[in-house]
């Protein structure tokens, strides 16, 4: 007899094994998806066609009309559900945008099989459905991959994977950690409260990589490195950030004497819920000429570019 793997066959053993509650977290449902249809190693765009029309139940995949700016959309039609792709994309962006409409489907699919279900919508579906597509091709090592395509934004992969900041802030530590090339990372997140003292921040923790030993742990500024609770001045570019709710790049961090006299690259990232700055998140990488990292850093930025000799 052969076996039911229609994606609502999925979405039961999903919800059986795992719970509603987790159909919120893409990288945990994109690894049970793998596990559930067998994929091992990189999928290919060839292998993931065969699974949606042979497997999953979806009815076709054509082209999107020229001139809609979308790159994949899907709809239920009297054939059943269809998928379109943009026919000029890439094999690797059809790839991924499939992938990506693929989470919104599982989602659509929870909500028949079990009507009470809420699923994230609007620009968060979205987020997660690109941190879903990435763990389904990449697998495990999707996380490390997206951290460093998107510099090291930790609120956007906050979103991405629905943690918090400071979650995501662990997690890349422990990835790039275990990375073979480890770059040398510092994040920290300061949370604006109600019942701070006027005019500081709350240092709500920090994590770096590797490890400082104790002669290096006051060569930091504060706003690279505070312990958990430590009170933090809301001043200079950790002001401009709070105050102004904009992203601030800093090329070159001097006055840092840790591991000889390299400077620093610094991005501070406010983090805003509810129309207000509630948290300023910090990240600093040794400036590298050659960093791929620090070019990801660069490249993603939405700030104003502050060149050399600034204080924190």
């Amino acid at each position: 007899m052969p076996v039911d793997r229609s994606l609502e066959s999925f979405c039961r053993h999903y919800w059986k094994v795992r719970g509603r509650r987790h159909i919120r977290n893409p990288e945990r449902l994109a690894m049970e998806c793998r596990r559930f249809y067998g994929i091992e190693g990189k999928l290919t765009l060839t292998r993931l066609r065969a699974l949606v029309l042979e497997e999953m139940g979806i009815a076709t995949i054509g082209s999107l009309p020229s001139g809609v700016e979308a790159r994949g959309v899907f709809f239920r039609s009297e054939l059943g559900l269809e998928v379109l792709l943009r026919e000029d994309d890439s094999d690797d962006a059809k790839l991924f945008t499939l992938a990506h409409e693929l989470r919104e489907i599982i989602g659509a699919t929870f909500k028949e099989v079990h009507p009470r279900m809420v699923d994230v919508d609007g620009m968060e579906l979205e987020t997660q459905a690109d941190a879903f597509a990435a763990t389904l091709i990449l697998g495990e090592n999707a996380f490390q991959l997206n951290a460093v395509e998107y510099g090291l934004d930790v609120i956007r992969l906050s979103v991405m994977y629905n943690r918090s900041v400071i979650t995501i802030i662990r997690r890349i530590v422990k990835d790039l950690t275990m990375s073979p090339q480890v770059p040398r990372f510092w994040g920290a997140i300061y949370v604006f409260r109600s019942d701070n003292k006027p005019g500081f921040f709350r240092a709500g923790g920090s994590c770096r990589s590797p490890k400082f030993d104790r002669r290096s742990r006051g060569t930091l500024p504060n706003a690279c490195f505070a312990k958990r609770g430590q009170l933090v001045a809301i001043r200079n570019h950790l002001g401009s950030a709070f105050n102004e709710c904009k992203s601030v790049y800093i090329e070159s961090l001097t006055g840092t004497n840790l591991w000889g006299d390299a400077p620093l690259s610094v991005v501070i990232r406010p983090h805003v819920r509810k129309g207000n700055v509630d948290s300023v998140i910090v990240i600093a990488v040794p400036r590298e000429e050659a960093s791929v990292l620090r070019d990801q850093i660069l490249r993603c930025r939405p700030v104003m570019l502050e060149e050399s000799f600034q204080i924190i």
